[in-house]
């Protein structure tokens, strides 16, 4: 039985991920995984995280499918039918790409062309997997550039790296599957080995992704063309070392003029934020609290008498007119609209321009001439 699992295809079964053969039973299977899920656990594995959760999960799949005995029944007897397998065995796959870069890693000196013909097999690849799909190949691989030699400077590298840190494989892994679904009449029993077709691939495919990223990111790390950086950068020249520290320090006191505008501009800004009612003596949180403060009787009866008080003193030291002005309008304000006759229009223009005037006020302290409502404003936002 072992002996046949080997000729089977020449595809990889699900027994290979567990070191077993075919003719395994289930305890043995059952201790098989536990020890594989051991030594791939991402827990344990931290050092190499993607490539241990991808096997991980490729190793869950296949269990849930052996160790069901009819599932495993089917399975076997799908392993033996020939030509049941689409797998290409040119292809390359996740296990010889880690087992090639191992192999890199080891070596003393870097073979470039080896790595130069692999990644092309790995494009290629690509391309056939592209035109078998009747899709196109994404932007960044069709546009990577070769591997290159030993000679190439690091700026070109360095774009055969960028592409590569992006691959995601255009196959769609189908010699995953282990239920070939065209045989498969039931509906719900096509869709239940669908989903376990699908969850093989998947678990392939993403381990495939990581070892070929794994591999771009190990040669990376080790590819000595990246010292010709360091080698080719131009040392800066005395006079360029003192004009680089007196550039520094010119910013960092334009950092500190900056700091300090912005401390006294901020203290302003507070200062601008305090809405106080200077008759009723009176502080509101919001603009909108002191305008519906203002609409109060208690606001305008206190209103009015500050005018009158005002007025009054004005007119006894005799700072302004404009005092008297409005004691006269006081006392206008106190007629009735009986006692006074109608007046014609050219009158009652007259009448309303010289009440105008009558409700203009001056400040004792600036001398600014407002008009009523206005000199309270005034008097609230300076103070005077």
């Amino acid at each position: 039985m072992g002996n046949q699992t080997s000729k089977l295809d020449n595809k990889s079964t699900l027994y290979d991920l567990f070191g077993v053969t075919i003719d395994v039973d289930a305890d043995q299977l059952k201790r098989a995984y536990r020890a594989k899920a051991l030594e791939l656990h991402p827990d344990r594995n931290a050092h190499r995280l993607e490539e241990a959760t991808a096997l991980f999960a490729k190793l869950q799949a296949a269990y849930d499918l052996l160790q069901d005995s009819k599932e495993r029944a089917w399975y076997d007897n799908q392993l033996k039918r020939p030509g049941y397998s689409t797998y290409d065995p040119n292809l390359t796959t996740a296990e010889e790409i880690r087992q090639v870069t191992r192999q890199v890693i080891s070596q003393s000196q870097i073979n470039f062309m080896q790595i130069a013909g692999y990644f092309n097999k790995l494009k290629h690849e690509e391309q056939e997997a592209a035109f078998a799909q009747h899709t196109d190949m994404p932007y960044y691989l069709m546009e990577a550039p070769p591997f290159g030699s030993a000679t190439d400077n690091w700026t070109q590298v360095s774009k055969f790296y960028d592409s590569w840190s992006s691959f995601s494989t255009i196959k769609d892994f189908s010699w995953e599957d282990v239920h070939p679904l065209h045989e498969i009449s039931d509906r719900k029993t096509r869709r239940k080995l669908e989903q376990q077709n699908k969850r093989l691939r998947e678990s392939a495919k993403k381990d495939y992704n990581v070892a070929v990223k794994q591999a771009v990111t190990q040669l990376r790390q080790i590819d000595p063309r990246k010292k010709t950086i360091t080698k080719s950068k131009p040392q800066p020249t005395p006079n360029e070392t003192n004009l680089d520290n007196q550039m520094s320090a010119l910013k960092l006191r334009e950092s500190y003029v900056e700091q300090e505008w912005m401390k006294t501009d901020s203290t302003e800004l507070d200062d601008s934020e305090i809405h106080e009612c200077i008759v009723c003596e009176s502080v509101f949180e919001t603009e909108f609290d002191l305008l519906h403060h203002n609409k109060t009787n208690v606001h305008k009866r206190k209103l009015m008498l500050l005018k009158q008080s005002m007025a009054l003193e004005d007119e006894l030291l005799g700072l302004s007119s404009g005092a008297k002005t409005e004691s006269q309008d006081q006392n206008n304000t106190i007629k009735t609209k009986a006692e006074t006759k109608p007046l014609g229009k050219a009158k009652t223009k007259a009448n309303k321009k010289k009440k105008m005037q009558q409700q203009m006020l001056t400040c004792g302290t600036c001398g600014q001439e407002l008009m009523s409502d206005e000199f309270i404003i005034h008097k609230q936002m300076t103070r005077h």
